[in-house]
């Protein structure tokens, strides 16, 4: 999956593509929103365009790194779910956060 694929978050995209051309990506993104809006599959396509090995402005999805994103087994980029309510995501995700807060980059070596 593509940034340019990502239909209706123009503005996302664009904030996104701003960060990346300029260097300038923060440390986590939160996406937030309604159901179905597009949220997952924007992180994707961000996950695949910062990690695709092909180094371009986009991802290509066939890579390795690309393919390991879109199955969730790439080690440097992890979904985080809600285990029911609100509260659920709220607890699951610090519990997650917590776990690996002194880990750095594996795949790419950081």
């Amino acid at each position: 999956m593509s940034l340019q694929q990502i239909l209706g978050q123009e503005k996302a995209i664009r904030l996104i593509r701003k960060a990346i051309s300029h260097e300038r990506i923060p440390h986590a993104w939160l996406f937030s929103g309604m159901a179905h809006i597009g949220k997952y599959k924007t992180a994707l396509a961000l996950a695949q365009t910062l990690n695709c090995l092909e180094n371009g402005d986009d991802a290509c999805g066939h890579c390795d790194f690309c393919r390991q994103i879109e199955h969730e087994h790439f080690p440097d980029f992890r979904v985080v779910r809600p285990e029911g309510k609100i509260s659920g995501l709220l607890r699951s995700g610090m519990r997650w956060t917590g776990s690996i807060y002194v880990l750095t980059g594996r795949s790419t070596g950081c």
